[in-house]
C-alpha cells in the first residue's frame, strides 16, 4: 500500500467506523462467553449483544469499505468537511434556540471517539457495574457530555431507554442481564 493509498484510508470517514468495528468485534468476541439459550429454549444473556453487535459490525464494515472506496475514486469530499478546520463547534442555523450543537472541522472527531470510548468503558465495567448500572452511564455520558443535552432531559430520555430496554428484554423475552459485584 503506497503513502497515498494509506493516507486516503486514514482519514476520518474510514478511521472512526473501522475503531467502532474492532469494538463490535470485541463484542462479539465477549457475547459469545455468555449462555446464547437458556434450558426454557428463550433467549440467554448473550443472544441480543451477539445479534445487535454482529449488525453493528456489519454496518461498520460497509461504512469503512465505501469511505475507503471514496477516498480511493479520488473524493475530495471524503473524510473531510468543508468546514474551517479551527471551527470546532458551531450552533446549527436551522435552529439556533435548541441547544443542540453540530461538530465541525476537528471538533466533528470528539463525539465518534467519545461515543467509542464510552462503549469500552461501558464493557471493560460491565464486571463490575451490571448491565443496567453500566448502561445508565453510558446513556447519561452520550446525553450530557456528548450530545450536551439540558440535565432534565437527559435524566427523562436515559430513564425511558432504561424502562424500554427492561421491560423488552428482561420482562418480555425474559432475559437475564449481567450482573456487577452490587447484583444489579
Amino acid at each position: 500500500m503506497s503513502a497515498t493509498q494509506r493516507r486516503s484510508f486514514m482519514n476520518q470517514a474510514t478511521l472512526v467506523p473501522a475503531l467502532i468495528l474492532l469494538v463490535l468485534l470485541g463484542w462479539i468476541v465477549l457475547s459469545t462467553q455468555l449462555s446464547l439459550w437458556t434450558d426454557q429454549g428463550q433467549p440467554g444473556p448473550g443472544f441480543w449483544p451477539l445479534v445487535l453487535s454482529a449488525l453493528g459490525a456489519v454496518l461498520a464494515a460497509v461504512i469503512t469499505v465505501r469511505a475507503y472506496a471514496q477516498g480511493r475514486r479520488g473524493d475530495s469530499s471524503a473524510g473531510q468537511n468543508a468546514a474551517d478546520p479551527d471551527d470546532l463547534i458551531s450552533v446549527s442555523e436551522d435552529d439556533g434556540e435548541s441547544g443542540v450543537y453540530e461538530e465541525t472541522g476537528r471538533g466533528a472527531w470528539l463525539r465518534p471517539l467519545g461515543i467509542l470510548a464510552g462503549l469500552v468503558a461501558f464493557i471493560a465495567l460491565m464486571p463490575v457495574l451490571g448491565f443496567m448500572i453500566g448502561l445508565t452511564l453510558f446513556l447519561l455520558f452520550v446525553c450530557l457530555v456528548l450530545i450536551k443535552m439540558p440535565l432534565v432531559q437527559s435524566l427523562l430520555l436515559t430513564a425511558v431507554l432504561m424502562a424500554i430496554t427492561y421491560f423488552t428484554f428482561a420482562v418480555f423475552f425474559g432475559v437475564p442481564f449481567p450482573t456487577g459485584l452490587l447484583g444489579v
